[in-house]
């Protein structure tokens, strides 16, 4: 069913726009820095293949950092950076200020919220399924 749910449009060009951002940020050290510092040490979680879940996990954390994203992309020390001036970070500032990004990622979490929290429980290393 998650399968699907990321074939719909507005949840693959959602999951592309993380994943590019991801991989933008977590290659530039100082980039991660800074993120981590907005985000008080929190994690995106990078997208992998070996959970089914961790595309929308992914989005959650997006999600939850929203406000912080955006005011690290319109920080000054955003600006100061030389990666925020090449195409990858102007893309990057572009997606996390666009509305129509937060209302898909927010789409994108409300679809599989419920099997996504029954999957996380039922398929955590933590405790044994019941």
């Amino acid at each position: 069913m998650l399968e699907d749910v990321g074939k719909l449009p507005q949840v693959t060009s959602v999951l592309k726009k993380c994943i590019f951002m991801n991989g933008y940020i977590y290659v530039h050290v100082p980039l991660v820095t800074m993120m981590r510092k907005f985000t008080n040490k929190a994690k995106l979680y990078r997208p992998a293949v070996t959970r089914f879940a961790t595309c929308f996990i992914t989005l959650a954390q997006y999600h939850k950092q929203q406000n912080n994203l955006r005011k690290m992309v319109t920080s000054e020390e955003w600006e100061s950076l030389k990666w925020s001036k090449e195409a990858g970070g102007k893309k990057v500032k572009t997606y996390i200020l666009q509305e129509s990004f937060w209302k898909n990622v927010v789409y994108a979490l409300k679809l599989p919220g419920p099997i996504v929290e029954a999957l996380r429980k039922v398929d955590g290393d933590r405790k044994p399924a019941m």
